[in-house]
């Protein structure tokens, strides 16, 4: 549109100057016509009036799309992002629930049973992520803490477990859950079975 506007401007300047050139012709007594010049001059800025006009109201429509679209755009973009934060916020929750679940799991594997007048147990234990859970506070990692009252051979001991098993969250509370289940599934044949507290710790070992 830009070239067809120049377009029109050259055939404007061209009909400019062949009006130069009759009024020329016609002063010098080569043509015997009125004068055109005037009228010429008067038409060609009365169309350079109409092309400007006519590319700012284009300008106008243009610019009109464009705020269209960009409002379009913008609203589109806000709806992606308000889409994109419902899904991380959908995951995360997940992911906590997972979290709580395998908090809950771990848990009872480790704690402080020792009741020996013997022995004093002290256990401190934090773990690396600390989450929330619909309005629960937890954490989760790989450090588990056990101390257990057992009878061998008619004699009070003392079992304990301090493990950290490697890895960061549910890597980590995986192997602390392994280790936990199995360290239990040791001991607790010796809580249960009179048969097994007839052994020395030695042969439990």
């Amino acid at each position: 549109k830009g070239d067809r506007d120049a377009i029109y401007m050259m055939i404007g300047i061209l009909f400019f100057m062949i009006a130069i050139g009759v009024d020329t012709a016609t002063h010098l007594n080569y043509l015997n016509i009125p004068r055109i010049l005037g009228y010429v001059f008067i038409m060609f800025v009365l169309s350079l009036s109409l092309i400007l006009a006519n590319r700012f109201v284009r300008l106008s429509i243009q610019v009109e799309d464009l705020n269209r679209n960009l409002e379009k755009k913008v609203e589109q973009r806000t709806e992606e992002l308000r889409n994109t934060l419902k899904e991380v916020r959908t995951l995360k929750e997940q992911q906590d629930g997972d979290y709580f679940l395998t908090s809950l799991l771990v848990r009872p594997l480790g704690g402080d049973y020792s009741r020996s007048e013997f022995v004093n147990v002290s256990m401190v234990e934090r773990q690396k992520k600390k989450f929330t859970f619909r309005g629960r506070n937890s954490e989760i990692g790989g450090d588990l803490n056990l101390a257990q009252d057992i009878q061998l051979y008619g004699r009070n001991y003392t079992a304990f477990l301090n493990g950290d098993a490697m890895g960061k969250s549910m890597q980590g509370a995986g192997g602390a859950l392994v280790l936990g289940t199995v360290f239990r599934s040791i001991l607790n044949p010796t809580l249960k079975s009179s048969q097994m507290q007839q052994r020395h710790p030695e042969q439990r070992l």
